[in-house]
């Protein structure tokens, strides 16, 4: 029997642009959780027992104490949880919200860096001054003509997930506005 083996969207992409690093992330495996009806606050505290952090409010995102797992709240019945390394997903957890893998759906890159705020307010609506978007901040947005999720990691630290099936666009659009801004 053939044995598949994963591949990246972006081969593994990295480069730095004066001394700001854009670099795929290969390492997450990123899982939508469907919080049922009737059943969010039973959905929110299994989903913070299960990934060892606090589920999150919309435009906010949280993180287990050992930086493994990241919750985002995409709308009011769904978070997604970024979780380091490759988990596989059950249908359901502990019955109280409904587990998908979404992972091979979404590019993730991570962009570090003096540069990634100028960068990055070039392709989005979103206020990402430390005042309006701060640490654990998140939002649905826009990333050039592209739809997309940015969530700020720490200071000039954003991770952005778009659409795999635009990934190299995605990748285009973050590449020129770093070669503008440097």
């Amino acid at each position: 029997m053939a044995k598949l083996t994963a591949i990246s969207l972006l081969g593994g992409y990295k480069k730095s642009f004066n001394g700001t690093v854009l670099e795929e992330v290969t390492n997450v495996t990123l899982l939508a959780l469907a919080l049922p009806r009737k059943g969010e606050a039973a959905a929110r505290k299994a989903i913070s027992a299960h990934f060892g952090a606090p589920a999150p409010k919309p435009t906010k995102s949280t993180v287990s104490k050992d930086k493994r797992n990241r919750l985002v709240q995409m709308q009011p019945d769904q978070i997604f949880a970024m979780v380091e390394g490759r988990v596989k997903a059950t249908k359901t957890l502990n019955s109280k919200a409904y587990v998908s893998d979404i992972t091979d759906g979404w590019v993730q890159l991570r962009v570090k860096g003096a540069l990634a705020h100028a960068a990055l307010e070039r392709l989005s609506k979103v206020d990402l001054r430390d005042a309006s978007f701060p640490v654990d901040a998140s939002a649905r947005t826009d990333l050039e003509h592209m739809g997309g999720l940015i969530v700020k990691e720490g200071k000039d630290q954003y991770l952005l997930l778009s659409a795999s099936s635009s990934a190299h666009s995605f990748l285009h659009a973050i590449e020129v506005s770093l070669k503008h801004v440097s």
